[in-house]
């Protein structure tokens, strides 16, 4: 019996220490990890950190040439970096550009830099840069190419960005741009412009000819054109002024802000807030939430025609408010001569007229 007992004790000490060196083995196992982790984690931040302050630089400047001869269509892609289009009176297209490269020491700066190459190719009348890093396409966000392109008249221009401003001035010829982000900004130009943008400002000036406008999440200011607007705007916003040509488009979630329009203007807005001044042409509005103001001369003349379902119409006119069959809120009134014809028709919305 005394045996047994003692068998049982020696068994239960024994269990005790192997647990007590579990133990000891475990506390040290986690200080190993945690001192690791701890490494680990202060070499991330401390590459993080190198990274984002380089402490050297390595830039260098370069020209292409090509004669225009049997080109039609020049096509320019940028990434990172700055793009400017100007106008020349020479017959050879000229691409200057600038190649920044950023490292933590000056060898790898220099091989970064080395590293960029701008090819140019043409094929069936279009002229192609692409800027490539070690024969790729360039992706680097701590290499930059600024690009500084003259092109002569009646030439056909497309340009492309993912990160930088774009700026674009003097141009007789059509033009393309399509940016991702950044400043725009198209001035002076002679021909049909397209913009497809999701860059945070918008600035399209001076324009003889038609404008094409598709915007997402920009602030588009568009001023001084010769010739229609066409517009498709998605959660930003836009102000035109001085347009001699007509304006048809869809703001959806877009603020949208029309004055002195020589044309017509038919337009939709979604969830938008529309407002018109100085409109001397036909009016179409459909609008579905939002605010519509208008601005209605006597000394222009215009022919309104109101209906708004599921909201107000408030105006300092004499005229009588309607409620048609349907329960629409309705407003039809002749202001001065009533050379324009307006159509406003709303749905859970405030129209606003004003007439001075």
């Amino acid at each position: 019996m005394f045996r047994k007992k003692k068998k049982l004790l020696l068994a239960s000490i024994a269990v005790l220490i192997v647990l007590m060196i579990a133990d000891i083995w475990t506390k040290q196992f986690y200080q190993i990890f945690e001192q690791f982790g701890e490494q680990f984690v202060n070499e991330q931040k401390t590459y993080n950190y190198s990274k984002a302050h380089p402490d050297a630089t390595a830039d260098s400047k370069h020209e292409l040439t090509v004669d225009r001869k049997s080109i039609e269509h020049v096509l320019l892609t940028g990434v990172e970096g700055d793009i400017s289009v100007k106008r020349t009176p020479e017959s050879v297209i000229r691409l200057q550009y600038t190649v920044t490269a950023k490292a933590n020491d000056q060898n790898e700066a220099n091989r970064k830099r080395d590293a960029v190459q701008v090819e140019k190719k043409v094929e069936n009348g279009q002229l192609t840069f692409v800027t490539l890093v070690d024969g790729k396409p360039i992706g680097s966000d701590s290499i930059t190419t600024d690009y500084v392109l003259l092109i002569p008249d009646q030439l056909k221009l497309s340009v492309e960005s993912e990160e930088g401003s774009i700026l674009i001035d003097g141009i007789h010829g059509d033009v393309n741009v399509k940016s991702t982000h950044g400043l725009m900004d198209v001035s002076n130009t002679v021909g049909t412009v397209s913009v497809d943008t999701a860059s945070e400002n918008v600035y399209i000036d001076g324009i003889t000819g038609d404008v094409h406008l598709v915007s997402h999440s920009s602030e588009v200011n568009l001023n001084r054109v010769a010739g229609n607007v066409t517009t498709d705007v998605h959660q930003g916003s836009i102000f035109l002024t001085q347009i001699k040509g007509d304006v048809t488009g869809v703001f959806e979630s877009s603020p949208s802000y029309m004055r002195e329009i020589a044309g017509s203007v038919k337009v939709e807005g979604q969830y938008s807030d529309i407002q018109m001044d100085q409109i001397r042409g036909a009016a179409q509005i459909v609008s579905h939430g939002g605010t519509t103001r208008l601005v209605l001369s006597k000394d222009v003349g215009y022919t309104l025609r109101a209906s708004v379902d599921g909201g107000a119409i408030q105006s300092n006119l004499p005229a009588k408010q309607e409620a048609s069959d349907d329960n629409k809120v309705q407003l039809n009134r002749t202001i001065g001569n009533g050379t324009w014809p307006v159509d406003v028709d709303a749905e859970s919305c405030t129209i606003i007229i004003h007439s001075n």
